[in-house]
């Protein structure tokens, strides 16, 4: 499966593409905070503010079907947590963002910068979104710095 989180969302390979966006909203934020048990309560008030805890829930309940249907059982939901444990066999571009960035060679990081293709999900202007967008626009031209410094001492011209 493949995921973009960078330039806009896109759910490659998917049978059932998600349909709901506060289940996309759902997918992305668990993307964005993999293996962590995140309280069902928090989620609901992450993606429904406004709502009253009870119809929060509920709605929660139903994104949670949906990302079940069409990702299969990957989303872990307990009574009262939600878990993305992250999948060997996901091609997920902000997670190899995030791994390539911590390698200082010259390739990883050219990989990096070729997966930044724009900022973090734009479509979504959610309070919650904010800060992983731009850390990873810090990350991005950090990375960008890098690599420059690392081009130019092996190709002083």
């Amino acid at each position: 499966m493949h995921i973009r989180l960078f330039g806009s969302f896109q759910h490659i390979d998917s049978e059932r593409p998600l349909v709901q966006a506060k289940a996309r909203a759902l997918l992305i934020y668990l993307l964005l905070f993999p293996d962590q048990a995140h309280p069902r309560e928090k989620l609901a008030d992450l993606l429904w503010p406004e709502a009253a805890p009870e119809q929060g829930r509920r709605w929660l309940s139903n994104a949670l079907y949906e990302l079940r249907q069409s990702l299969g059982e990957c989303v872990v939901a307990g009574e009262g947590t939600v878990r993305l444990p992250r999948r060997s066999g996901w091609q997920v571009d902000v997670w190899a963002f995030d791994q390539l960035t911590q390698v200082t060679d010259t390739p990883a990081l050219q990989l990096a910068i070729d997966l930044y293709v724009g900022d973090l999900v734009p479509e979504i202007y959610d309070d919650w979104v904010i800060t992983p967008r731009l850390a990873r626009r810090e990350t991005y031209l950090a990375t960008l710095e890098m690599l420059t410094e690392h081009l130019m001492s092996h190709h002083p011209d």
